[in-house]
Parts: structure tokens; C-alpha cells; sequence
């Protein structure tokens, strides 16, 4: 079992505990627009369950006050299968300054497996909770194509999290603000 499935079964179980929080999970993963969905969860098979949904909702509550940052990057194309590590590096190569990426499957951050990473050299605007903020200089790690709801939560947790889904042509970058070098 992977860290990432130990993760999604340990929300499985809290939420069987505590069958009262359905209806509020539901609603807030209604309202969650489509982008956010698809940073937290994307699966070839299956469409998302109960657990996928509450890190949707957790995001959302992040967000609202002002613990979690995002912003956009322009790509421009849709990603294509992991597999195509020269086609997406050529998708990445030229991304709006200050930001670049590095595509590279494999790589890991702690217990975050990745498809690579992205940095900025200088400070970048994002928002939190309504208000604009500066994100100093750093790197988070990407993360691109499919993705299980847990590796999500960690990276909206701890590392913060660079994320290029299918169907998308950019790059979501969401960071916990408590990490935000200020």
C-alpha cells in the first residue's frame, strides 16, 4: 500500500465515523469550481468518492480564509501522458518570466513523488482568502496528469503544489501561507 492510499483510506474511515459531514462535503465540492476539482483530483477510471471530495472541501476552506495561496501560469497546451518527457519539456520550456519549470518523472520531495518542479526567481502575486498576496522566491513540486486526492492534501499541507492536469492549458500553483517566506 502507498503512503498515497494509506492517506485515502484514513480519510475513508474518518469520514465512516462521522456520517453527519456528508451533506457539507457534497455541497462544497458542488461549488468548487471545475479548475479545483481537477487540481485535487484526477483518475483514468473512476470519478472521485467521498474522501476526494472532503480535500475539495478542505481546499476550499483553506482558501476562504486565507490559509491556502494560488496562482495561475499560462502553458498554453494541454499536457500529454507522463510518458512524453521531451513533449511536455517542450510544452514548459517557455513559461512567463519569472517561472520555469523542469519536467522529470520520478523525481520525489520527502514522500511526494513528482513529475518535476517549478520555481520562481522573484516574487510572484497570488491570492488568499480574497487578498493579494506576494509569494517570495521558491520551488514546489509538479505534478502533472493523474493524481490521487492524498498526494494533493499533502502538497496543500505541507510543500505547497505546481499542478498541470489533463484538459488544462495552465499550471495551478497552490501554497500553504504558513510556508510562504515573507
Amino acid at each position: 500500500m502507498t503512503i498515497w492510499d494509506h492517506l485515502h483510506e484514513t480519510a475513508k474511515a474518518r469520514l465512516a465515523a462521522a456520517p453527519d459531514r456528508k451533506p457539507v462535503i457534497e455541497a462544497a465540492y458542488e461549488a468548487a469550481p471545475h479548475e479545483w476539482r481537477a487540481f485535487t483530483f484526477q483518475h483514468s477510471t473512476r470519478g472521485p468518492n467521498l474522501a476526494d471530495k472532503e480535500v475539495v472541501a478542505e481546499m476550499l476552506a483553506s482558501f476562504t480564509s486565507g490559509r491556502l495561496a494560488f496562482f495561475f501560469i499560462e502553458v498554453g497546451e494541454e499536457p500529454g501522458p507522463n510518458e512524453d518527457k521531451d513533449g511536455n519539456s517542450a510544452k514548459l520550456a517557455d513559461l512567463p518570466d519569472p517561472v520555469r519549470a523542469v519536467f522529470d518523472t520520478g523525481l520525489t520531495v520527502g514522500p511526494l513523488d513528482c513529475d518535476g518542479f517549478v520555481a520562481w526567481g522573484e516574487p510572484v502575486i497570488a491570492v488568499a482568502g480574497g487578498e493579494v498576496i506576494t509569494i517570495e522566491p521558491r520551488a514546489v513540486p509538479l505534478e502533472v496528469g493523474y493524481m490521487p486526492s492524498g498526494k494533493a492534501a499533502y502538497g496543500l499541507r505541507n510543500t505547497g503544489l505546481a499542478r498541470w492536469p489533463y484538459g488544462s492549458k495552465e499550471i495551478i500553483v497552490a501554497l500553504p501561507v504558513s510556508s510562504r517566506l515573507a
